[in-house]
């Protein structure tokens, strides 16, 4: 496993400089900064240090001013803060520790013990990441649709939610796809929900392979699907289902005997730039399409047009 990134902010030189050299003969990859303000950059950097020895004496920014900045930033990722301190200054320690640091040395030290305090430090980090991929991992399962491995409807309707958020901010559009297979009751009527099944996973692989990337597909509810298309007017998104549509189709090219080959019908809607609609409202939208895809022919799409000024808020 790899060493933590250390920052060692000093404005002596000469003492940075051979502290540097120590902690990076212990196999860390060592930063180093002057005063507070250099510090402060390094750390909010994305790839910032997460492991700092600071100095408590320094002009402008002193440690114990930095250490109380770290600790009112919001970032989920923990900087963890040895407070480099003069020998028999209780007070600074005390002034330190209240300011967010998490252990101290004292100066002159024995390498030794500052390798053990960031052996330490380095330990909690390790713990702190596994804990955040296990709370991920954790919310990606309850948040995933057990058969098809695509998002649930809780899943998909946060990332509609966060999705119409960002695009309001941003000024962009946003589509929404409703999809519904077509007589997917009679497969399970006649066949067995097992081939039901089957068949939700086929349709799922087909439209994973027509979306992009980015854009999230998650299971609605029974054979209904959700596709949030980031950045497309409803032209856009209106492409991309047909490009689904098509693929189901092509699909089954072939198969015609196959009793679980299957067409599904879809429908579409998007807001525009400066629209700030409901995901409910969207959805409800979206769905009205889908209906009159259904009652015309099935394996069709169905745009739902502009949206109301009613219906914008």
């Amino acid at each position: 496993m790899a060493h933590e990134k250390v920052l060692i902010v000093d404005d002596d030189t000469d003492f940075r400089s051979g502290l540097e050299d120590l902690v990076n003969e212990w196999g860390y990859e060592v930063v180093g900064a002057n005063h507070g303000l250099d510090a402060w950059q390094l750390l909010l950097g994305e790839d910032g240090p997460r492991l700092t020895l600071i100095d408590w004496r320094m002009p402008g920014i002193d440690g114990v001013q930095l250490c109380r900045m770290i600790r009112k930033q919001s970032k989920e990722d923990y900087i963890y803060i040895i407070l480099i301190s003069v020998k028999d200054q209780n007070d600074e320690i005390v002034q330190g520790l209240f300011a967010g640091a998490d252990d101290y040395i004292t100066k002159p030290f024995f390498p030794q013990e500052l390798k053990a305090r960031i052996m330490g430090g380095s330990r909690i980090l390790r713990m702190q990441r596994r804990l955040i991929r296990t709370r991920e991992e954790l919310r990606l399962r309850a948040a995933s649709d057990p058969l098809t491995g695509i998002w649930n409807r809780a899943g998909i309707l946060e990332i509609l939610d966060n999705e119409l958020s960002r695009s309001g901010r941003e000024r962009r559009s946003l589509g929404l796809i409703m999809l519904d297979i077509d007589h997917f009751k009679q497969v399970n009527d006649t066949y067995g929900h097992a081939a039901g099944d089957v068949v939700l996973k086929k349709v799922v692989r087909c439209m994973q392979m027509a979306v992009r990337s980015y854009d999230a597909l998650g299971r609605y509810g029974g054979d209904e699907f959700l596709v949030v298309v980031p950045g497309c007017n409803l032209e856009e998104t209106a492409t991309l289902a047909e490009r689904i549509r098509h693929r189901m189709e092509s699909m089954n090219s072939g198969m015609e005997e196959d009793p679980l080959a299957v067409t599904a019908s879809l429908g579409v809607v998007a807001k525009e730039e400066m629209m700030a609609p409901k995901s409910s409202t969207l959805i409800a939208l979206a769905d009205r399409a889908l209906g009159r895809a259904k009652r015309r022919s099935r394996n069709s799409i169905e745009l739902a047009g502009l949206l109301p000024k009613s219906m914008i808020s």
